[in-house]
């Protein structure tokens, strides 16, 4: 019988750590494999079945079930796994599967398996006689880690001191995979430093496409010398990325991040850093084992809006530098800039930031100065705390001027340096300005390390060149010599700002830190006052006062200076946070003397304060003494509008006298009327003693109100020696729709109208006569604007108990109408005895009713002791021509001197008789009748008509001698004879 040519071992649950002594019996090889696995704690039960055959060799088969083993050889350990075994000779196919299972390899995790939540690998293991093996991992193998799944196929292989590995793997997710997943997948072979930056820098994501090719020993990697080949890849959208602890991340960007052996490179695109833009940004890792050397080089293009940066300058290491200076010069803008980092990944090394930005067309506000430089335009290199700009330019305030900037970190403090200077051209300021201005200023920064700040603008400007087109003390001429100094320091505590024109102008003011809050100001304009402090300042203690010492002024010409200056300042500037903030509590103006077209001030002293919701002045000249209330608008209904109030002691005017005559048909003078009164203030005026020029208008108060096209006067009451006038009216400005219009209304009253004239220097034949007149007059034009032409309204006026002298009467216009001196004249004439001390009345009156510059009256009448007189007629105010028809009815009363010329020696009772019994008795009546024409200046009386008869003689005065008689010259009366002539011109 021969030996067995087959051999059949058949071992169920055997402990897996002795059965793979059953690996010597493969030789050494065997031997070897067998011996590393005994130094890796493993566990589990295997069945095994061993077959071997003379002819075929040996073959093997072996199953087991929860198996663990460890790491060996760079091979990873497993746990909790199921294995399938099935070998001929030196060849094993293998087939590894399971759940909850995990993944043990120190190039993974120093400490901690890898939980696995599938094991689904398959492959060869072969192993040969030189003591070389390889493992085989099939293309169709799965990982399933905890939120990533790997496809999977390799080939391992001994390599001098662990393996050399040639895999390829990618993801199989069919879901984004979330940036947490990838920071606890991070294996520790790429590097402490590196590991644990990303660990950090990886904020949020989400994973596509992962792919990893590894091909090479893994004792040389990461390959610097190019003997093998890793490469990773993996595409990560809606990323957040911090580039170090106490830097703001970039986020929503699209990634793709790159391991290529030693090397690591994140492109991100269109994402956001803060606020700005991130067109691309690239995170490189040169080296992932540099150790100490080993850091980040991040380049970024970004573009926003500049004001973004210093939030992100704010939170990076730059936050004393960079942040203090952007906290200090605030741009806002477009901007396009290149970010360069270099970060250490080790704590001994400083971060360094470098680039650049583009500034086009950008505001930088200077917080020290309160000041927005505008139209930026120039590049700022930067290098940490190292700041520099050399070709700046911006304008300031609408002026063109250059700059450079420097920065850099001193011992005790950050300090910036800024050099300005430009030459403006002031031209486009004319009329106020003319010629260009050369000017250079200096700025300087401190931030000192225990932190605040302090700053200085120095500016000095040569006024040479220019010239200043206001009155004195600003005014100047070109050529003439002069400097404006201005300079701004301070701190967080406070800020100085002082300014110098010479000797004409000087101002220095105080804020707080913030430059909210004026702390003291004090401004002059002209040379520095001579006389004791107003003891207003005293009283008043104000924070900012303003001086000005001027010479004789026309305030019209500093007012057209005031209107050009206000059409250069923006609208609503004087609203504006700044002019509240200037706003001085004391201002004293002191002249010699002040004009405004006629009227003239002398010695005057202007003093004003603010008091709550309303300003106070005091006006004291030779001319007016005055105080003065501006009544600011308030919310509430008891003040709505502003209320400008003038409460005078005594206001005596010097001007020019009224014209004697109604400019009649000339077109309307030339002059600025305003656009709206919607701004202006109620006007209040009460005047104790008021005198313009010879007129003495006694007490005066009136109320002047505007809206938008219409200033109405509300009330106008002037009182002198009883003497009254009550006014009000009304002057519409034009529009769409109506031409301007002045309208005036009231009524005066006075106990004797022939004194009044008198009093205001008119010649007038009414003596001794009250007068009312009521009136209603309206014209087109503003008030000094009258004309005749569109002159429209009544007058109602009457006269009581007085009579009529002859005298000039043309100053008074009432008169001068009816021509009264000339119709006196011609019946003093035709009855010289009757009239001879002029032409008594009970009272006179009438209507005048004025269309379009023609006066007519219907019903002004006489009523005389001597007779009784009507006029009607018009009076044409333009050609100033007459036409009138005037009827006088003498009384009996005309024929007393006739008869008194015949008494001859009466008894004195007698004469009382008969001069009683004529007053009361008589019928006789006399009837003329006059036509009046030609002009104001040279009238013409007409006599038309005469009707007469004779009066009774009482019989007491028959009887007397007639050779006593004695002819008198009486009027037509006596007789009926015509008058040899009928026309008589008067003249003057």
């Amino acid at each position: 019988m021969g030996a067995p040519t087959t051999t059949a071992v058949s071992v169920d649950d055997l402990p897996l750590s002795p059965m793979l002594e059953l690996l010597n019996l493969f030789g050494s090889q065997g031997a070897q494999v067998s011996e590393q696995f005994a130094e890796r704690d493993t566990q589990g039960l295997i069945d095994v079945v061993y077959e071997s055959d003379i002819d075929d060799g040996a073959r093997w088969f072996a199953r087991g079930e929860a198996l663990s083993w460890g790491q060996f050889a760079g091979v990873p350990g497993l746990s909790n796994v199921n294995l399938r075994l099935r070998g001929i000779d030196n060849q094993l196919h293998w087939q590894l599967d399971g759940e909850n299972a995990s993944f043990i390899s120190r190039a993974l995790d120093y400490d901690d398996p890898w939980p696995l939540s599938k094991v689904a690998l398959s492959g060869q293991f072969l192993w040969f006689e030189d003591g070389d093996w390889q493992l085989r991992v099939a293309p169709q193998s799965e990982l399933h880690l905890d939120g990533l799944e790997i496809g999977l196929a390799a080939t391992l292989t001994p390599s001098e001191r662990s393996v050399h590995v040639d895999a390829v793997a990618k993801s199989l997710n069919q879901q984004p995979i979330d940036a947490e997943v990838l920071r606890r997948h991070l294996p520790v072979v790429m590097g402490d430093n590196l590991h644990d930056y990303l660990s950090v820098a990886l904020q949020d994501g989400q994973a596509q496409d992962l792919a990893m090719v590894w091909r090479g020993a893994v004792e040389h990697f990461p390959y610097h010398d190019n003997q093998g080949l890793f490469e990773a890849r993996a595409r990560i959208t809606e990323l957040n990325y911090k580039f170090q602890p106490n830097w703001r991340p970039i986020y929503d960007a699209t990634a793709v991040v790159n391991f290529r052996n030693e090397r690591m490179h994140i492109t991100a695109t269109d994402g956001l850093l803060g606020n700005i833009a991130i067109a691309q940004a690239d995170v490189v890792l040169p080296d992932l084992l540099a150790r100490e050397q080993a850091r980040l080089d991040i380049s970024a293009t970004i573009s926003g809006n500049a004001n973004e940066l210093k939030p992100i300058f704010d939170e990076s290491p730059l936050a004393n530098s960079l942040g203090a200076t952007f906290s200090e010069l605030q741009l806002s803008g477009p901007i396009a800039s290149e970010l360069e980092l270099t970060i250490p990944l080790v704590n001994s090394a400083d971060v360094v930031a470098q680039g650049y930005a583009q500034l086009d067309d950008v505001t930088m506000y200077v917080r020290g100065l309160n000041e927005n430089f505008r139209n930026v335009h120039g590049r700022v290199n930067f290098r940490n705390d190292v700041i520099d700009a050399q070709d700046l330019i911006m304008t300031w305030r609408g002026f063109p001027l250059q700059a450079t900037l420097n920065s850099a970190q001193r011992e005790d403090d950050y300090f910036v340096e800024v050099d300005a200077s430009g030459t403006w051209e002031l031209d486009e300021f004319a009329p106020l300005t003319a010629g260009e201005m050369p000017w250079q200023a200096d700025f300087n920064l401190s931030l000192p390390k225990d932190g605040g700040y302090s700053f200085r603008w120095q500016q000095t400007a040569d006024l040479q060149p220019v010239a200043i087109n206001v009155p004195a003390p600003l005014s100047k001429a070109a050529d003439e010599s002069e400097q404006l100094e201005l300079s701004v320091s301070g701190s967080e505590d406070s800020i100085l700002v002082n300014a110098e024109l010479g000797e004409k102008m000087m101002l220095e003011l105080q804020f707080d830190g913030g430059a909210e809050v004026l702390q003291s100001g004090y401004a002059r304009i002209g040379r520095v006052l001579t006389r004791a402090p107003n003891p207003n300042v005293l009283r008043l203690n104000p924070t900012f006062t303003v001086e000005a010492n001027m010479p004789p002024s026309d305030v019209a010409v500093w007012l057209e200076k005031y209107h050009h200056l206000q059409s250069f300042l923006p609208e609503g500037s004087g609203e504006s946070e700044l002019a509240q903030l200037l706003r001085p509590d004391y201002v004293q103006l002191i002249s010699p003397q002040l004009s405004y077209g006629d009227l003239l001030l002398n010695d005057v002293t202007v003093v004003g304060w603010p008091e709550q919701d309303r300003w106070r002045a005091r006006i004291d000249s030779q001319q007016v003494i005055t105080d003065v209330e501006w009544r600011l608008a308030t919310a509430n209904s008891e003040r709505s509008r502003s209320q400008l109030v003038f409460d005078a002691e005594f206001i005596e005017l010097h001007g020019k006298r009224p014209k004697e005559v109604i400019d009649e048909t000339s077109p309307f003078e030339e002059i600025s009327l305003p656009r709206s009164f919607a701004k202006l203030p109620d006007i209040y005026l009460t005047c104790k003693r008021c005198r313009y020029d010879i007129y003495d208008l006694g007490e005066v108060s009136l109320h002047l109100r505007g809206e938008d096209k219409l200033l109405e006067l509300v009330d106008f009451n002037a009182q002198h020696r009883n003497h009254t006038l009550k006014a009000s009216g009304t002057w519409a400005l034009e529009t769409e729709t109506q031409h301007p219009q002045t309208r005036i209304f009231g009524e005066f009253t006075s106990p004797d109208f022939g004194e009044f004239l008198e009093n205001y220097e008119f010649t007038s034949m009414v003596r001794d006569s009250n007068a009312t007149i009521a009136f209603d007059l309206s014209y087109l034009g503003a008030p000094q604007q009258i004309q005749a032409t569109s002159l429209n309204g009544t007058v109602n006026w009457r006269l009581g108990q007085g009579y009529l002298n002859e005298v000039s009467d043309r100053g008074a216009r009432l008169f001068s109408l009816l021509s009264l001196d000339s119709i006196l004249r011609k019946l003093r004439f035709d009855f010289r005895d009757v009239f001879a001390n002029g032409l008594f009345y009970t009272n006179f009156s009438g209507d005048f009713n004025i269309v379009n510059g023609i006066v007519s009256t219907e019903n002004t009448q006489l009523n005389g002791a001597a007779g009784d007189m009507e006029v009607k007629g018009q009076t044409n105010l333009m050609t100033r021509t007459l036409d009138y028809d005037l009827q006088f009815v003498p009384k009996v009363t005309s024929s007393l001197p006739v008869i008194l010329a015949w008494m001859i020696n009466p008894p004195s009772g007698l004469a009382a008789l008969v001069i009683d019994r004529m007053l009361h008795d008589a019928k006789v009546i006399s009837r003329l009748e006059y036509k009046i024409s030609g002009t104001m200046d040279e009238p013409l009386i007409e006599e038309i008509a005469r009707d007469s008869r004779d009066a009774p003689i009482p019989p007491e005065v028959q009887n007397e001698p007639e050779s006593e008689q004695q002819p008198s010259s009486t009027d037509g009366a006596a007789n009926d004879e015509q008058p040899a002539s009928a026309t008589e011109p008067t003249g003057n």
